[in-house]
Order: C-alpha cells, then structure tokens, then sequence
C-alpha cells in the first residue's frame, strides 16, 4: 500500500476524528501504548514516525458479544423463548457509560436513564430489546431478548452499545441465531 505523504496525512485525520468521537475516558483506553515498544524503535524510526498517529486500538472498543443457549421462560402467562447474549469485553467499556444521565433524555418513565443505552437488533436494524438502565458494565454479562414461543428468530441479532452524550455507536458483529 502507498504509504506516501498524503496518504500519512489521511490516516492521521481519520485517527483524530475517530478520538474526538470516543468519549474521553475510552479515548485514553484506545491510545494506551505499550511502553515496551518505545525502547525497541530506533532514531530513524522516530523521526520518520514523529508525526504518525499513536496506535488505536479500537478492537477493545467493539462489543465482543456471544450468544448462549435459548431458554423457555413463562412472562405474564405468555411462553417466551429467551437468548441470553454476554459482552465477553465487557471491562473494555468504562463505568462512566452507565452513570445516570439525568441531563439527557429518559427512556420512558425511567428518569435515572443511563448514559449509554444498550440495543438489541435484528439484520435489519430494528431493536428487540432496549436496556437504558443499566446501571454499571458488569451488567452487559447479561442481555437477552425474547420472542414468542412459535415465532420464528430473527436470522441475525448484534449489540449496539449507544453512548447518547457523545452520540456514539459500538456494534458488535451479527450473532447467527440457529433456527429451531
């Protein structure tokens, strides 16, 4: 790939923009670089590299979500098929994310509405569950959403995690639900 001058000052613009949008206390999560690289690079490396963009590690910053098994569960006499989801990273996301929100808009009645609200889609984008009161990251261990025992599954589910005060989004990948 060309690695010209234009091409150092795109990837470095690319780099800014996406740190400006994470909320800062993941910003400084994503720029944390390991201090023992820094002693390997010689002087050469410096200085050709002294207007590079720090390393951004924004693999830490994409929910790694996993699906469990499916489990027939009664809700108000209805028989409901549940599929508990779990956020493997789920220490990659900061606390400050789920600290109520109180200067943002509640969801619904709930006026200690959190910060970040927490969506389960389908495929095409349509939320099944929406969590908005999740109160500390420990929590994402446990999302779920429901059907209608006899419905069919959506094919695909993912997780978007919606930081609502720096309006940013981090979706894992589709999650295959196995039909039934």
């Amino acid at each position: 790939m060309n690695k010209g001058p234009h091409r150092r000052i795109f990837e470095l613009a690319a780099t800014i923009a996406v740190l400006v949008s994470l909320p800062q206390p993941l910003a400084k999560q994503a720029l944390a670089s390991d201090s023992n690289n820094s002693a390997e690079t010689n002087s050469a490396d410096a200085n050709r590299d002294s207007l590079a963009p720090p390393e951004l590690n924004l693999a830490k910053l994409i929910p790694q979500a996993t699906l469990g098994q499916p489990a027939l569960v009664t809700t108000d006499g209805d028989a409901m098929v549940r599929f508990m989801i779990s956020i493997e990273n789920y220490q990659a996301f900061s606390n400050d994310l789920f600290k109520p929100a109180t200067y943002l808009k509640p969801l619904a009645e709930h006026l200690n509405s959190s910060r970040a609200w927490v969506y389960i889609k389908d495929q095409a984008g349509n939320p099944l569950q929406t969590f908005g009161t999740i109160s500390n990251r420990e929590q994402l261990k446990n999302l779920w959403f429901a059907i209608e025992k006899g419905e069919t599954a959506p094919s695909q589910v993912y997780v978007d995690i919606w930081d609502r005060q720096t309006d940013t989004h981090f979706k894992s990948a589709n999650l295959k639900i196995k039909s039934e």
